[in-house]
C-alpha cells in the first residue's frame, strides 16, 4: 500500500509517516529510533493530538518492529491513527 500525503492528509498520518521514515530507513548517524518518535508526537503535539503513553511495552514492540522491518508503513500508520487523540 502506497501511501500519498497531500495538504488534507491527516496530521496523525503524516506524522506516523515521517516517523517511520525516519525509524526504518536510518538517515541520520545515530538515534534515529529516538529522533523518529520524537519527531512523530511533535507533529501531533503540533496538530492537537495527545499521545498516551502508558503501554510502554507496546511502545516499544511496535518501534522494534518498524526498525527491523516486520511493521510496514501502512500498519504502522494505523496503529499511530488508533492511539493518537484530540487533546
Amino acid at each position: 500500500m502506497e501511501l500519498v500525503l497531500t495538504s488534507d492528509s491527516d496530521p496523525a498520518v503524516e506524522a506516523a509517516v515521517y516517523g517511520a521514515w525516519i525509524i526504518r530507513d536510518q538517515p541520520f548517524p545515530g538515534n534515529n529510533r529516538e529522533l523518529g518518535y520524537e519527531v512523530m508526537r511533535q507533529m501531533l503535539r503540533d496538530a492537537g493530538l495527545s499521545w498516551p503513553e502508558e503501554d510502554a511495552a507496546e511502545i516499544e514492540a511496535m518501534l522494534d518492529d518498524v526498525e527491523a522491518g516486520r511493521a510496514g508503513v501502512a500498519e504502522f500508520v494505523d496503529w499511530v491513527r488508533r492511539r493518537a487523540v484530540r487533546a
